[in-house]
């Protein structure tokens, strides 16, 4: 009977060491991030975990592995959650937030999309960004749809008369787009007021953040919202703070603009020697449709208020290679000044940056005598209505 109960004793012992070790190992696994993923590579690729803006790889990496068997896993722990880049042998491959939990990511070769499961950030994120699409896909915004695959036949034939057609029709319904634009921003701005504290608000808004897609009341008052994680987010920091750095503290109306000098087709130009009272720069590239829409109209202006050298453009053209910059300079004709500034990778080149270029195109009205600005990012009836101010007709 003695021996019968230490036995006994000695399983139920021996079951609560298996409990106690089996919950320490949960608890340990559950202790910060646990990624499990899928990938179709050979044996040895790496793949990293990266900070950054969404789609670029050049930040610090947070942790990287190796692909075996097709599988991969990271573990570890992160102080506040995040929107991290997938990098898989230098080459991105989707976005995801890094929070510390058991998450799992399966990765197509042929796609930027990973599949995430396992995040309650990304589920939630992805219910934002379907309601997101559904305003896109409303059947009166088919016209839009429409233009946009209009344009981008055009560009892809080389069909110059095609292609000003399609711009022209785009023209005609910028209302349209600014009210579907509007639609899209309300569910944004509704979630952020919800929930000001979360990195997910911050990457629901993202690009949005700029001047152009929003008014600068709108940046005033959004950006002061967010608090707690929100603001110990890359993108916040790296993007949200110097957005509004730019529209509020730097190149503002009334301040003088950097001087330089940049390569033309045959030379180089610097910006206080052209001739001209009043110049207006404008920073543009050949995949960006509003840039080259806004091109008629621009050469209505200098051709109204270019004599004496009282008026004249300097395009900039950035984030783009200088052939593709060429090739559209020949399609759309523009006759003011070209000047190159290019950077690798499609990137903002270093006087974009200078400028604090937000987004494309962004263009400044300078007095050439002192290259102070007059006007800043200014639509289309602002710069009409102040160079008649400025000109007298």
């Amino acid at each position: 009977m003695k021996i019968q109960f230490n036995l006994k004793l000695l399983q139920a012992l021996s079951l609560i060491v298996l409990i106690i070790s089996t919950s320490c190992k949960e608890d340990i696994k559950h202790d910060g991030y646990y990624i499990s993923g899928t990938a179709n590579y050979p044996d040895n690729t790496q793949i990293k975990l990266i900070e950054n803006l969404p789609g670029m790889l050049t930040g610090k990496v947070i942790d990287s592995t190796l692909i075996t068997n097709n599988h991969f896993e990271f573990k570890g722990k992160v102080d506040h959650v995040d929107y991290v880049n997938i990098s898989v042998d230098s080459k991105y491959k989707g976005s995801f937030f890094l929070e510390n939990s058991e998450i799992n990511i399966a990765l197509d070769n042929n796609s930027f999309t990973p599949i995430i499961t396992g995040s309650k950030m990304m589920d939630t994120y992805n219910e934002i960004q379907a309601k997101i699409s559904e305003v896109y896909q409303q059947k009166k915004y088919d016209t839009i749809n429409k233009v946009s695959v209009e344009i981008g036949k055009a560009k892809q034939s080389g069909d110059k008369k095609l292609l000003e057609k399609a711009l022209a029709d785009l023209n005609n319904i910028l209302p349209l787009e600014e009210e579907r634009q509007t639609e899209a921003k309300n569910i944004k701005f509704n979630f952020i007021k919800a929930n000001p504290n979360s990195p997910i608000a911050i990457h629901v808004l993202g690009y949005t953040f700029i001047e152009g897609n929003m008014s600068r009341d709108e940046l005033k008052e959004y950006y002061p919202l967010f608090t707690g994680d929100a603001i110990k987010t890359f993108f916040y920091k790296e993007h949200m703070t110097k957005v509004y750095k730019n529209a509020f503290e730097n190149l503002q109306v009334g301040t003088i603009a950097p001087d330089f000098t940049l390569p033309t087709t045959t030379t180089n130009i610097t910006l206080s020697k052209v001739k001209a009272k009043y110049i207006l720069v404008d920073f543009w590239a050949s995949w960006c449709v509003p840039c080259r829409a806004s091109f008629p109209h621009l050469k209505e202006l200098r051709k109204k208020y270019a004599k004496n050298g009282d008026f004249e453009i300097v395009g900039v053209g950035t984030a783009d290679p200088k052939d593709k910059l060429l090739k559209a300079i020949k399609e759309d004709n523009t006759p003011w000044i070209h000047v190159f500034d290019i950077a690798e990778n499609h990137q903002y080149g270093e006087i974009a940056k200078k400028y604090g270029v937000p987004h494309l195109p962004t263009t400044f009205l300078i007095e050439s005598k002192t290259l102070k600005i007059i006007l800043r990012d200014p639509r289309k009836e602002e710069l009409d209505t102040k160079l008649k101010e400025l000109f007298g007709h």
